[in-house]
């Protein structure tokens, strides 16, 4: 990002409020830039939390062919709001955690399958990766579930990601994850998609020849990083014993792949 580049952060609760109350200030003020800088580049962080954005931002494409980069950590809000989604205006990308080979020589399988590989804590101290990978997770719960209303009830939705994380990999039986939670199936299955929607976690189909048997057979899921895997299942400052082992190398390999 360059000095004539224009930037927002909707993160603060402050410019939070000043944006939902008046989406069109965004492109008075964008249009104000425009007048010192040429050709700047407008970059919105969390454009997620005011879908209504998105409109001033298609208008300001087609009007003056602005460059835009909008970031966000869930599209929950903007798929299912009837947001504008800038069909063919846009290009998707997804940051996941590290790669081994993005690593490269400081790689180390104990710490990935202990910590994971988000950049932030690749080469800080393990005690301050435990802090920080609590506070993510602390911070999933109070911020993007919470803070956006995606659950009615936070209670069963912190129990369920419990469970979720420590049958991490695992066929999902819905039925008896409902019972432990205490919710319906339904409620459980939208629990699921929540993760899907927010980016902590993917969705393996089984596999089989059969379309209808595809159908009716059990998905799996992974969280997107073993370190956040381990934070959820409060198995960070353990020994991981062998079957755990193995279901992180598993879940490591395909991260991987994705």
């Amino acid at each position: 990002m360059t000095r004539k580049d224009f930037y927002i952060d909707l993160l603060p609760q402050r410019n939070f409020l000043n944006y939902a109350k008046n989406p069109g200030r965004v492109r008075e003020e964008i249009l104000a830039h425009l007048k010192r800088y040429d050709s700047p580049l407008c970059i919105i962080d969390e454009i997620q939390k005011i879908p209504a954005l998105l409109d001033e931002v298609h208008e300001l494409i087609e009007s003056k062919g602005i460059r835009f980069i909008l970031t966000g950590s869930s599209a929950r809000k903007l798929r299912r709001g009837g947001a504008n989604l800038l069909a063919g205006r846009a290009y998707t990308y997804h940051l996941f955690p590290l790669t081994f080979t993005e690593i490269g020589g400081q790689f180390d399988l104990d710490k990935a399958l202990k910590i994971g590989t988000l950049p932030v804590l690749w080469g800080s101290q393990e005690e301050d990766s435990h802090e920080f990978l609590r506070s993510y997770t602390e911070t999933y719960l109070k911020e993007e579930i919470a803070a956006e209303g995606l659950v009615r009830n936070i209670g069963p939705f912190a129990q369920f990601l419990d469970i979720a994380a420590a049958n991490d990999g695992e066929t999902v039986n819905f039925n008896n994850i409902a019972r432990e939670c205490a919710v319906s199936v339904k409620t459980v299955q939208q629990y699921y998609q929540i993760l899907e929607d927010t980016f902590l976690a993917f969705k393996l189909p089984a596999w089989t020849r059969s379309e209808r048997r595809r159908l009716v057979s059990h998905p799996r899921y992974y969280f997107l990083d073993t370190g956040v895997t381990n934070a959820l299942a409060h198995t960070l400052t353990d020994q991981l014993n062998p079957i755990i082992v193995g279901r992180r190398c598993e879940q490591f390999v395909i991260c991987q792949l994705m």
